[in-house]
């Protein structure tokens, strides 16, 4: 069993890796960092590639957590993660909310909603309040 997390590399993704994090040390499981982005995207720089995948090692390597980077590529992001988090048996996904306009909800959808809606383990979901610093 490990403690998956979706990372896209924005603030949200962030706050959900030190979430994730504290959960894999609490749990003495492996980190399994979920990078994934659609066929569409592939090529696009908000897909972590050589360049920033380094930088998230050098983070997580710090942190004293076993971890793994999985990179898959789906047709859909939520898909992949799930499948992806189903595949390494995850014991909890983490992932990270953020505020969107009623137009952006409309038009975009909502990656982390269909995750925590069609994921068949526990989601743990990390509110704005956190990704911003204004913990309880």
């Amino acid at each position: 069993m490990t403690v998956a997390v979706a990372y896209a590399g924005g603030e949200s993704s962030k706050a959900a890796l030190r979430v994730a994090v504290e959960e894999a040390r609490l749990r003495r499981m492996t980190l399994v960092v979920i990078h994934t982005t659609s066929r569409d995207d592939y090529e696009t720089p908000r897909y972590a590639g050589d360049d920033s995948l380094p930088d998230l090692e050098r983070d997580l390597r710090s942190t004293g957590v076993n971890f793994v980077i999985r990179q898959p590529i789906s047709h859909d992001v939520a898909d992949g993660v799930l499948a992806e988090a189903e595949r390494v048996r995850a014991a909890v996904l983490v992932v990270g909310l953020r505020r969107r306009s009623a137009v952006g909800k409309v038009l975009l959808g909502s990656i982390a909603q269909q995750i925590v809606l069609d994921a068949t383990m526990p989601v743990l979901a990390v509110p704005p309040a956190i990704v911003h610093g204004e913990q309880p």
